[in-house]
């Protein structure tokens, strides 16, 4: 979106001005350092975002968003796995007999 106003871009339509990071740290003139934002259901991304400061005055900002979707739900698949064994392991635990080699 170089030379556009953040609040009139192509995505303006998809991504409200709310989650846009990069709206804030242009207005409070405060850098983002691995700020998590779910902009959508499906996407899950971190965000780095500062402004950029000439003098005393804030004439512009950059944010880098990195799209982190797959590592959470990676984690969901984890957890949700895990918790299957331990449901397993419980399961195996009540039917084993008291045999100490078995």
């Amino acid at each position: 979106m170089l030379g556009e106003k953040c609040d009139r871009g192509a995505n303006h339509s998809i991504l409200k001005e709310e989650s846009l990071v990069l709206m804030s740290t242009l207005k409070e003139g405060k850098s983002v350092k691995k700020h998590y934002n779910q902009p959508r259901s499906d996407v899950h991304v971190l965000i780095n975002s500062s402004p950029v400061v000439m003098g005393e005055t804030t004439i512009g900002g950059i944010s880098i968003e990195r799209n982190i979707s797959d590592i959470v739900r990676l984690n969901e698949e984890l957890s949700s796995t895990t918790a299957y064994i331990q449901h397993l392991e419980s399961k195996f635990e009540a039917k084993r007999p008291n045999d100490p080699f078995f």
